[in-house]
């Protein structure tokens, strides 16, 4: 058996395969999305869950504030789809812990994140270097629609989008409600709507 590592960092705890290292990335769709984890539950409870399903690459159990209590949800990446696909068809029938089961659903690999309230005369690169000044150097892309009645605005709104979902999900964990732009409060959310039992 792999030995795993893992990492305690703001708003998430990670246990993850000495291959992530290496630079070994798993296909797409081999990441699932569980939820109704009990909120004293670790890591190391779902490893020992979902490794029937399937060899795992990495855990991600996002956390409160306080480092103490999950959120109540988590995603686990499979080392292929095979295993994804296996947690999803067959895990959630069967009992995680004193007859409570699990939420389990194929991941929806997002790497865009919603920002609102936006000042409409700010530049794409304006954003960009605010976002910059807040410690986000890991974007790839902002993208920015123009105003139907004055071109020379920008909506109220842009998209900003990381190479991976979990590079976007922990910018939004740790930005959510606290990004200031230019001194006032925005928006911060995923870029397609989501069901409300995520937005604790």
């Amino acid at each position: 058996m792999l030995a795993y590592n893992t990492e305690c960092i703001k708003y998430q705890k990670v246990m993850y395969s000495p291959l992530k290292k290496e630079g070994f990335v798993p296909e797409s769709g081999s990441e699932i999305f569980v939820r109704n984890v009990p909120v004293l539950d670790s890591e190391n409870d779902l490893f020992r869950f979902f490794k029937t399903a399937g060899e795992i690459f990495q855990i991600r159990l996002m956390m409160h504030e306080d480092g103490k209590h999950n959120r109540g949800f988590a995603y686990v990446t499979f080392m292929d789809p095979k295993g994804a696909q296996e947690a999803v068809e067959k895990l959630c029938d069967i009992s995680y812990k004193n007859n409570h089961y699990l939420t389990i659903e194929h991941s929806l690999n997002n790497v865009r994140i919603f920002i609102g309230g936006i000042e409409t005369t700010r530049t794409k690169d304006e954003i960009w270097q605010q976002l910059y000044k807040n410690g986000v150097k890991n974007i790839v892309d902002v993208i920015m629609y123009r105003s139907y009645t004055d071109r020379a605005e920008n909506r109220g709104f842009v998209f900003v989008e990381f190479k991976t979902h979990e590079e976007a999900a922990y910018f939004r964990a740790k930005f959510a409600k606290s990004l200031m732009l230019w001194g006032s409060p925005v928006i911060v959310d995923w870029s397609v709507p989501i069901p409300p039992w995520i937005m604790l």
